[in-house]
């Protein structure tokens, strides 16, 4: 999440489903694709600054003064010469809202693009961060559930981070395009313990080359190869190396009028120093149908597959009486996916889109209690798992221009199909909805989640449904944009979904945006 450009977004994609066919390892579930704003012809500078304060219930404070976080972005874009350029530096501090919850961070994002009528485009980009952060394991009690046991006290850890990647366009015909996407990834991560002093380095270079091809007739087929290594290094890790390749294909093809299919595969190789490698191969089909009067259907099955990363395979280590040991056999997950969709418009002002969704997991990768142990944790493939819902979501503009709604429901059944008990941790009821008067000016957002079924460690605790409130105004004002938020209105205290990690209270945030 440090890493997210957010001054300079300009869409968000979301892909559900299954999509390891063209996206690879970890695209289990989905994807989300962040797409950036192109550089302008005119310089611009953007700030944004915030400052938070939170307001615990009294019966759980343990400061004696407030507690709050304050951050400030400046971003600047500008031609140098035909060559876009756009440089952010940010600075974010914070209290914490409990015991440990302190962090002060650094960011820095650089990107330069080709000129507009760059006959072969190209892109770069690079991000460092460095977060030096508190760390909250597990609450004291629940009498005390932003206190950390006072051994505890303290323990920080510093994270630092460096992000390359760049896109060449060798190839840019109206028939066919070639790019090439080389990409670094190097991070770090010290911990500051009274119990360890646990540290991790992981360097991982990878390079993806794709070719489009646009025959006559509407169809889009993709080809491509990728491949990566990372080398990690670490006192409670080891010093492994992992390798990934793969290659794909996909075939996008209009079937009719109205009807499109699309039909694709992709061979993933995975391995490591200290394990056995394997291979998968991951198809994918689905086809998509615009019928009269703004209705769309759709339909698809894929397989999805996830390597293990190094963090699940070759952890070993202790924190606050939690052991959890190394597993060299563990081996990639894989789904199989389904999905029924609908998107429809009944008028301008009102969208709905309903998905019903099954996953079957073989191998599914999660933390498990050590047979035979107690409170020994490892990370193990659960041999079956079953993932089905539904998923709706409304969008209405109930009065144009003053009033707009977006709500989504999400039904969620779970089970490991070997001691039929839910999967931990997931709620089988999910509810959101946003309310935005006067284009946003004001607005109110609203998440429910159910009780939590199945949990690992501590399930005599108590847990219930959770619901937060937050309330939001902004003001246009001199240019800039000023804007209170009150989040957490009703100031529920609850488990963050793990155990015995709190949610936020209740906090007031007031930013300021201006761009010129």
């Amino acid at each position: 999440w440090e890493a997210l450009p957010l001054l300079d977004l300009d869409q968000v994609e979301v892909v559900k489903g299954a999509a390891s066919s063209l996206y690879g390892s970890n695209a289990l579930g989905g994807v989300v694709n962040l797409v950036t704003t192109p550089v302008g012809d005119r310089p611009e500078t953007v700030v944004r600054t915030h400052a938070d304060w939170y307001d615990p219930p009294t019966r759980y404070e343990f400061a004696q003064r407030t507690l709050g976080s304050r951050g400030i972005m400046l971003q600047h874009s500008r031609r140098l010469g035909p060559i876009g350029a756009r440089l952010a530096l940010a600075r974010e501090t914070s209290d914490g809202f409990e015991q440990n919850g302190q962090y002060g961070r650094w960011f820095l994002r650089a990107k330069v693009t080709a000129p507009p009528e760059s006959a072969h485009p190209w892109d770069g980009y690079l991000m460092w961060s460095r977060n030096d952060a508190g760390d909250f394991l597990a609450w004291r009690s629940a009498a005390a559930p932003f206190e950390v046991d006072p051994p505890s006290l303290g323990d920080h850890s510093v994270y630092r981070f460096l992000l390359g990647g760049a896109t060449f366009t060798p190839l840019a015909r109206p028939t066919a395009v070639l790019r090439v996407s080389p990409s670094l990834n190097v991070n770090s991560n010290q911990n500051y313990f009274a119990e360890n002093q646990d540290h991790h380095r992981a360097t991982r270079a990878g390079n993806t080359a794709e070719l489009s091809l646009f025959p006559a007739g509407g169809q889009t087929i993709t080809l491509g190869v990728d491949g990566a290594a990372t080398r990690v290094s670490s006192n409670f890790l080891g010093t492994p190396w992992l390798w990934d390749a793969a290659a794909f294909a996909q075939d996008e093809v209009p079937l009719g009028r109205r009807v499109t299919g699309t039909l694709g595969a992709r061979l993933d190789y995975h391995d490591t120093s200290e394990g056995a490698d394997e291979a998968s191969l991951n198809p994918k089909l689905a086809v998509v149908w615009r019928a009269a009067g703004g209705l769309d259907l759709r339909a698809s099955v894929a397989r999805g597959y996830r390597a293990a990363s190094a963090i699940e395979q070759f952890v070993d280590a202790v924190q606050s009486g939690f052991r959890v040991i190394p597993n060299p056999a563990l081996h990639g997950e894989h789904a199989w996916a389904a999905e029924l969709g609908s998107a429809v418009r009944p008028w301008g002002r009102l969208g709905v889109d309903a998905t019903a969704f099954w996953s079957e997991y073989r191998d599914l990768i999660g933390p498990s209690v050590v047979p035979d142990s107690f409170f020994v944790f490892q990370f193990r493939n659960v041999s079956r798992a079953r993932v089905r819902g539904l998923d709706l979501a409304v969008r209405a503009s109930l009065v144009p221009d003053r009033v707009d709604l977006d709500a989504s429901y999400l039904y969620l059944s779970s089970k490991d199909l070997d001691t039929g008990l839910p999967l931990p941790y997931r709620s089988k009821h999910n509810l959101t909805g946003t309310l935005n008067l006067l284009r946003g000016l004001v607005g109110m957002d609203l998440r429910w989640r159910s009780r939590v079924d199945q949990v690992l460690a501590f399930p005599l605790d108590e847990r219930g449904a959770i619901t937060t409130v937050n309330l939001r105004l902004a003001l246009p004002l001199f240019g800039a944009v000023l804007q209170a938020k009150a989040s957490n209105l009703f100031n529920q205290v609850y488990p963050d979904v793990q155990e015995r990690i709190p949610g936020a209270p209740r906090s007031l945030s007031l930013t300021v945006y201006a761009a010129r």
